[in-house]
């Protein structure tokens, strides 16, 4: 799978469940934790999530419309 899709994948499994663990996320998508990692801090870097101790959540109240 490659990075774009697995964030993708990421992104919408924080969406649908709120929180997500980065040892959960490495074995869901069999990749190693500093992958895992790499990807959280890209999504974060784009302001779509919040990257916690162990995983990430869903970054809320962000995104607005004037």
């Amino acid at each position: 799978m490659r990075g774009i899709e697995r964030r993708l994948q990421i992104i919408n499994r924080i969406q649908e469940l709120g929180t997500a663990e980065v040892n959960e996320l490495a074995e869901l998508y069999q990749v190693s934790t500093m992958t895992i990692r790499r990807d959280l801090a890209k999504l974060e870097e784009d302001g779509l999530i919040r990257i916690e101790y162990g995983g990430a959540v869903l970054n809320r109240g962000t995104l607005f419309e004037y």
